[in-house]
Order: structure tokens, then C-alpha cells, then sequence
């Protein structure tokens, strides 16, 4: 998605469920760049984008809509970091510029630890930490600036906590 332009550009992959993947990725990009006051913090963009991705639609027995799975992109390379604790503190991604998330020798590390955050957030005991997520976000909304909406929310969590409950998490996940 080109904020710029407002545009979606998409590229076929030969996979039907990659092209999916990019698609509703980018997707979520224009859906967020809609609602949002300002540009979105990376890792919360991207993050979420990598979250909404990996969904896939199901109609069973009359239950029809979209389900979110791992995802298989970013999976593989969190487990990796977690195992070589080569992931940064939570506290750091968060509060990231663009052009620091996009590091060459980083940016897929941040991509798969931005998603793996997110759906931690959202997936993990039951969504109890997504409280944290959502303060976020309506910081963000309300214009916060992004180290003024990681005070609000995550900045009154206990992060070293919350990190040993990610990569417990992570570390069990099946893509």
C-alpha cells in the first residue's frame, strides 16, 4: 500500500496463500493509514499487517469469516531469535523510527518480532495482555506522539514479565 498515492499494489505470487498473505497484509495497511491521525510507528503498522496476513477465510458448519494462523513468513525467524536471544527489548522496537525498523541487517528480525508481539498480544492466556495493545492504539488515535502512547500503555506493564511470557509463548507456537 503507497500512502502517498492511497493505492494498493499487489503482485501475484505463484502460491495462492502467499498472494493472500501480501494482499491482506497490505490490506490492513490501507485500512490503518484511513484511521490513524498520523503514520502509524513501524512496528505497530507492520506488526499488525504481519497479524492480519496470515489469516485465512473459513466457512464451516455455517461459522464463515476470517481466521488468524501463525504466521509461516515470520514464524520460523522468531523461534531463531528467541533460541539466540538475538530479539531487542520491547521498550527499543517500540519506540523505533521507519528507518531504524528497516536496518538492512535487521529489518526482517524487526518484521518477525513486531508480528510475533502483536500476536502474542492478541493470542497468548487468554488475550490478557492485549489490554496493552489496545491502550496503544487509542493513544495513538488520539494523537499521542509513539513514545507518549508506549507510556500510556505499555509503560505501565511489567516488560521483563511480559517478555519471559513472549518467548515462552513463542517458543510454543505451531506454524
Amino acid at each position: 500500500f503507497d500512502p502517498a498515492f492511497k493505492q494498493l499494489f499487489l503482485f501475484k505470487y505463484d502460491n495462492t496463500r502467499d498472494t493472500h498473505l501480501v494482499l491482506y497484509h497490505e490490506g490492513f495497511h490501507q485500512f490503518l493509514d484511513g484511521i490513524m491521525p498520523a503514520h502509524a510507528p513501524q512496528w505497530f503498522n507492520e506488526g499488525l499487517a504481519d497479524y492480519f496476513g496470515a489469516s485465512e477465510y473459513v466457512n464451516e458448519d455455517g461459522d464463515e469469516g476470517m481466521r488468524v494462523l501463525p504466521n509461516p513468513w515470520r514464524l520460523r525467524t522468531i523461534k531463531q531469535m528467541i533460541r539466540g536471544n538475538d530479539f531487542l527489548p520491547f521498550e527499543t522496537l517500540m519506540n523505533m523510527s521507519q528507518a531504524q525498523m528497516y536496518q538492512p541487517d535487521r529489518a526482517g528480525k524487526n518484521y518477525a518480532q513486531a508480528w510475533s508481539i502483536v500476536y502474542f498480544l492478541a493470542e497468548s492466556e487468554g488475550r490478557a495482555h492485549f489490554k496493552y495493545l489496545k491502550s496503544y492504539f487509542k493513544a495513538l488515535r488520539k494523537g499521542k506522539t509513539q513514545r507518549e502512547a508506549f507510556d500510556a500503555s505499555f509503560g505501565k506493564a511489567d516488560l521483563e514479565a511480559m517478555t519471559e511470557a513472549w518467548k515462552e509463548f513463542m517458543s510454543n507456537v505451531r506454524g
